[in-house]
């Protein structure tokens, strides 16, 4: 019989007693037992810590508190285990005792070089987080991983605006603290799409807006990137406009970023930055593949990023050093719609009559367009026209028109270039929030009503009646406006207009 079971106890570890939370058992045990390590190097206190058994964290606490700065396998003590399991209410107890050697324990990595702040911070747990660092400050906060991140690169790839406005604080370098990638976490901001926490970043923490990481690539190219333009018109609207064809270490400019990733708004954001006279030489530079934005938004199948660019100026035409030309792409990679679309604009009678026939008797061109994303929210993509505007126009719709001959089913795309093809979209508003990121649920108008439901019909007398009564009240509206002149209607006009009112209603009817 083993010695546990001598003492009246049912457990035979007390690894088993933690798992179980028989906080008796573990009593009972001798101080041997209570520092076992399995076969991940871990102790009992390892497991009460991942568990959250505060019973037992108590009793090895008091009984073998050394422990409590053990390492596993993966460079973990029990406090770094409890912080990245959630398990923030045990946090205080292991971190209890001297204060230097409490510090010392604060500050233990794992193989990855994660922190217990850092751990915090990935987890969102800003009530542990802000505690740690009110409780071991700068040293803490600034304890990078292995790639040389801070907690406070994380924070700013989570969005975490309170984290940021209170760690920034101990240090005025950090915000401008690069990682092994070059990036700093302003850079982060933009990949997540956090408006708000750039703007403290750069406003209030005095992070470098022109910054680059070691790609080359500045907040711009990955706002472009990532989709985020209502990130690109904020960064436009404080950069130099020149900052649009600053290459990366790969020759590709902004233009290059938003085309790759099939933003349209972002496009629209750079281009509207860029005189018409030299839209199209811009639209013609090349990476260093020899690739066009035109190129990229083929790669990806971004058939309404590929239209817009064409509407802009974009040459079809131009080859990459690769020989290819987008069209070649397209057709490589089975893009079909965009192979057409590329192969008809090149056709100098469709593209000035303003006009394209895709013969299709599968899925519609609208179907097949709306199923690309623009990078920001689908179908939604959005940018704030300024600054402080809380209504956001939808991405660049295209008009779709159906006919039908008497031998096949033609669908039709309608074309558009220059500004013709942003002042014929259909204009609806979206509300959206602080960062320019829209509520769909929220739209004040969503899509435009047809108006096949929910009509009533009004017949003649009670149109006539209707009318009567609205231009005898513009009359004195007019009178009461304009005493001095004579500019009531008489019974001569009214019956004029009440006529010509039928004859719109036997016309319509």
């Amino acid at each position: 019989m083993s010695v546990i079971a001598t003492h009246g106890t049912c457990c035979i570890n007390a690894f088993r007693a933690v798992r179980s939370g028989h906080v008796r058992c573990l009593a009972a045990m001798n101080n041997d037992q209570l520092q076992e390590r399995d076969i991940y190097q871990q102790t009992p206190l390892h497991i009460a810590a991942k568990l959250g058994q505060l019973g037992a964290i108590d009793v090895l606490m008091r009984r073998v508190p050394h422990t409590a700065d053990a390492i596993s396998l993966c460079g973990e003590n029990p406090s770094l285990l409890a912080v990245g399991e959630g398990q923030s209410k045990c946090i205080e107890r292991l971190l209890s005792g001297n204060l230097k050697t409490v510090s010392m324990r604060a500050m233990q990595r794992d193989m990855n070089g994660t922190s217990i702040l850092m751990a915090a911070v990935a987890r969102e747990d800003n009530d542990t987080a802000l505690w740690l660092l009110r409780t071991f400050g700068k040293p803490l906060a600034m304890l990078p991983n292995s790639c040389r991140m801070l907690p406070l690169h994380v924070a700013a790839s989570t969005g975490n605006i309170e984290f940021i406005r209170i760690a920034t604080k101990y240090d005025s370098q950090m915000a401008n603290h690069r990682d092994i990638f070059g990036c700093t976490p302003a850079l982060y901001a933009v990949q997540g799409g956090y408006l708000t926490c750039l703007r403290y970043l750069v406003e209030k923490a005095k992070s470098d807006i022109n910054a680059v990481s070691d790609k080359g690539q500045s907040l711009l190219h990955v706002a472009c990137l990532s989709g985020h333009a209502h990130i690109v018109r904020w960064i436009m609207q404080r950069c130099v406009p020149n900052a649009i064809l600053w290459p990366t270490k790969d020759g590709a400019n902004a233009i290059h970023c938003a085309a790759y990733s099939g933003s349209v708004v972002a496009l629209g954001v750079l281009l509207e930055a860029i005189r018409r006279k030299k839209r199209r030489a811009v639209l013609a530079i090349r990476d260093s593949l020899g690739n066009t934005p035109l190129h990229l938004a083929a790669v990806n199948n971004h058939v309404d990023a590929a239209h817009f660019l064409l509407a802009k100026g974009a040459n079809p035409v131009l080859m990459n050093a690769a020989g290819q030309t987008a069209e070649d792409i397209s057709r490589m990679k089975s893009h079909i719609q965009l192979a057409r679309l590329l192969r008809l604009w090149k056709d100098k009678r469709h593209r000035q009559n303003g006009r394209m026939t895709i013969t299709s008797k599968g899925e519609s061109v609208l179907g097949t367009l709306a199923r690309y994303s623009s990078g920001y929210e689908s179908a939604l993509s959005q940018t704030l026209a300024t600054e402080s505007s809380r209504i956001a126009s939808p991405l660049l719709h295209r008009q779709l028109s159906s006919g039908h001959s008497s031998c096949r089913d033609e669908r039709v795309l309608r074309i558009y270039s220059g500004e013709e093809y942003r002042e014929t979209r259909p204009l609806s508003l979206i509300a959206t929030d602080e960062d320019g990121r829209i509520y769909s649920n929220l739209s004040c108008q969503t899509d435009p009503d047809p108006l096949d439901h929910n009509i009533r019909v009004v017949g003649l007398d009670s149109w006539r009646g209707e009318g009567l009564s609205a231009f005898k009240q513009t009359d004195k509206v007019e009178n009461c406006g304009y005493r001095g002149r004579s500019v009531s209607f008489d019974e001569k006009h009214i019956g004029m207009a009440t006529s010509h009112q039928q004859q719109q209603f036997a016309h319509f009817t």
